[in-house]
């Protein structure tokens, strides 16, 4: 039985973030293939392919592909959205990010959304450049 990473996030109008971290079975979901935009998939890209130093690679762009691809097929775009948005925001400095850095279990959804991204991104043959 294949299981999937699924990471729920949800803004309540009170600008409180609730994270859940659960492991459903999909073999009884059904899933949209392709519910990632477009602009979201090249963005990752980019972001990847800077990411690993190599920004005119085709061997680089087609690991950060085969890895866009590979969480879209593990995380709803909804859900990618609101972890990868409290990873970056849960380092606001103040008073405005201690509602993301505050947020309960959003610090483990961090931890495993980041080391998810990593091993995709490993599985996918990118590897960071040495600085020499």
């Amino acid at each position: 039985m294949r299981k999937i990473l699924l990471i729920s996030a949800a803004f309540f109008s009170t600008g409180v973030f609730s994270t859940g971290i659960s492991f459903a079975d999909n073999s009884s979901e059904v899933k949209s293939v392709n519910d990632y935009p477009t602009q979201a998939r090249v963005e990752y890209v980019f972001q990847c392919m800077h990411k690993y130093g190599t920004k005119n690679n085709y061997d680089t762009m087609y690991g950060c592909v085969c890895a866009v691809d590979k969480v879209a097929e593990t995380i709803p775009y909804k859900n990618f959205v609101a972890t990868s948005t409290l990873a970056v925001m849960i380092n606001t400095p103040g008073e405005k990010g201690g509602v993301f850095r505050d947020a309960p279990g959003g610090r483990k959804a961090i931890r495993e959304f980041k080391k998810f991204i990593a091993d995709t991104e490993q599985s996918c043959g990118l590897r960071k450049k040495e600085k020499s």
